[in-house]
């Protein structure tokens, strides 16, 4: 059986990293991209997390694209350091990656990218509904 190709859509804090972690491992799934949300922390610190993890995974041929940095329709509240430490990853003292993240945004990414697969979503539909407002043509 083919792998599924899939867009991994996520705040990489503590859980969210497990998650990558046996998405990567799975001969079920194909990752094709990592984007990044706010959440466990801003959306800065969750891209820079993406990167690190995929490097510790030895992963560094799947993109990262950094996605929006405050919701469509509410107001941001922050990110939970109580739960997720100040880096979202349980404090954990990373290296800083030496790859870096795509130009573009999630969305648009996402956009380019659907029809070879699905996205993951971890957290609400919110880059999805950034899909939707930014490119209407998809159904």
């Amino acid at each position: 059986m083919m792998p599924r190709k899939v867009i991994i859509d996520t705040d990489p804090g503590v859980d969210d990293a497990m998650a990558i972690f046996v998405a990567l491992a799975s001969p079920e799934l194909e990752v094709v991209g990592l984007t990044t949300v706010f959440g466990n922390a801003d959306t800065a610190t969750t891209t820079r997390n993406a990167l690190v993890l995929l490097e510790v995974a030895g992963r560094i041929d799947i993109p990262v694209t950094q996605g929006e940095s405050t919701p469509i329709a509410s107001d941001y509240l922050g990110p939970v350091p109580q739960v997720h430490g100040a880096t979202g990853l349980g404090d954990a003292e990373l290296t800083e990656p030496r790859s870096t993240a795509r130009e573009g945004n999630a969305a648009a990414f996402i956009r380019a990218t659907v029809l070879v697969g699905g996205v993951v979503r971890q957290h609400q539909d919110r880059r999805v509904a950034f899909v939707g407002r930014d490119h209407p043509d998809l159904e």
